[in-house]
């Protein structure tokens, strides 16, 4: 299932994330979560950049390991 449009995908490196970091080094692609005031509880905001993340790194053939990680002392309160 495609939620974003492949022009979009391509233009990736260049968006700016509120509440998740994005690290892609040789073909390790981390994704952390950065929501510490909230424990890094998933909102409709975060949801989206999260599903922009996977999707790219789904359709990036680089990639072969995905790390999801999180700030802060909860990695995920919801």
């Amino acid at each position: 299932m495609n939620y974003y449009r492949e022009g979009q995908l391509e233009k990736f490196q260049n968006e700016k994330f509120f509440f998740i970091e994005i690290d892609e080094i040789n073909e390790v692609f981390e994704i952390t979560l950065n929501r510490t005031a909230k424990k890094n509880a998933i909102h409709p905001q975060m949801l989206n950049e999260l599903a922009f993340a996977l999707q790219y790194a789904q359709n990036n053939k680089r990639v072969r390991v995905l790390v999801l990680r999180a700030k802060g002392d909860v990695f995920c309160s919801g």
